[in-house]
């Protein structure tokens, strides 16, 4: 049967972009790499049992090429390196044609064996004798005539002049390099699974840790920057917005702040993030106004029933992330803004980007 490779490239590629802290990152969801991964996975079973039938067909051939060169050697001349290699070839023939005779006798409506069959066709032989010591002959055998055919092989232009040996040389050479063309592609296909394999794990963690497929926004920002979203607030000349959530607002001094971490650039692709995650809820205090937060390229703006106001981007101090609000503090304020939001760490992650952004545009 001959043998088709499967093509790492019927995997979908996804386009790479390259995230500060995190390396290259595919512009492609959480579950559209699993997909990926998971039929690339598919497709490595298939190219191994491709490769390994490629290698049973590759032997075959030197097994029926040896057990043609070995009767003809008048006609190659093998140099003395091969002597011991034919004479153990033809022992174990003489030795395979007695153990048939005594099979034969043993079980008298078995056809008999012949040995001229063995040399002709070896590898199956030693696949269809039930018999443990005869098995183990002709495997022996086997093995023995394709490494007789795979040293005469190096010498083509001696061997090629002995009878019917040409299409058995022609027809080893190609399957010798068709499963080199495989296992290429099966190496090549590996290598793809690990890297997506890393970038799942990567994205996982992150994910874990802030909530949201971090790295994929990461990488969209990184590659076509920050979306614009409509405002409902006024907007200065230049000023885009880009992230819009309704908000409680409370205010207080900070006080005792609770054990907290800063994520890694590994989880959100900023290089020097503002704030820090903070374990529990916020502390319990009164509700002052109830509005939304618009966050620009410039500003974070807040806009209730019965305030509203605007902080620049580079006037934030600290951002305090709990498990339901935000804390802002700013220059030129003596209390910090308490936000309480629906998804805290997705809103910090957009502040930080806006806040690189801003940085960047001077």
């Amino acid at each position: 049967m001959p043998v088709v490779a499967t093509n790492v490239s019927d995997v979908k590629q996804f386009t790479q972009v390259d995230v500060v802290g995190a390396g290259s990152i595919s512009m492609a969801t959480i579950d559209q790499l699993r997909g990926a991964l998971g039929t690339l996975r598919h497709q490595i079973q298939q190219q191994q049992g491709e490769v390994r039938e490629a290698g049973d067909q590759t032997e075959d051939a030197l097994a029926d090429l040896g057990a043609l060169l070995v009767p003809r050697r008048g006609w190659w001349n093998p140099p003395a390196e091969f002597h011991p290699q034919l004479l153990e070839a033809e022992r174990l023939v003489a030795q395979i044609a007695l153990l048939d005779e005594r099979i034969a006798r043993a079980e008298p409506n078995r056809p008999p064996g012949a040995a001229a069959t063995l040399l002709a066709v070896p590898a199956r032989v030693a696949r269809r004798d039930p018999v443990h010591e005869r098995s183990r002959a002709a495997g022996k055998l086997r093995n023995i005539l394709v490494q007789i055919a795979s040293a005469a092989g190096a010498t083509a232009p001696a061997v090629g002049g002995v009878p019917d040996a040409e299409p058995l040389l022609t027809k080893a050479f190609e399957l010798q390099s068709r499963a080199s063309e495989l296992r290429a592609a099966s190496s090549a296909a590996e290598a793809q699974a690990a890297a997506l394999d890393r970038e799942l794990r990567a994205r996982d963690e992150a994910a874990r840790q802030m909530g949201f497929d971090a790295l994929h926004l990461a990488a969209y920002f990184r590659a076509q920057g920050m979306p614009a979203v409509e405002s409902p607030v006024a907007l200065q000349r230049g000023e885009v917005a880009h992230f819009c959530t309704g908000v409680v607002l409370s205010r207080s001094t900070i006080g005792v702040r609770l054990p907290g971490f800063t994520p890694p650039a590994a989880h959100t692709g900023v290089r020097f993030w503002l704030g820090t995650f903070r374990s529990g809820s916020m502390p319990a205090l009164p509700a002052l106004d109830t509005g939304t937060l618009t966050i620009s390229n410039r500003m974070l703006h807040f806009a209730g029933g019965s305030q509203a106001f605007a902080t620049p981007l580079d006037n934030l101090v600290e951002i305090d992330v709990y498990a339901d609000a935000l804390a802002v503090l700013a220059l030129g304020r003596e209390s910090a803004e308490f936000y309480r939001v629906a998804a805290p760490r997705q809103v910090a992650f957009y502040l930080n980007w806006a806040q690189d952004t801003s940085s960047k545009l001077g």
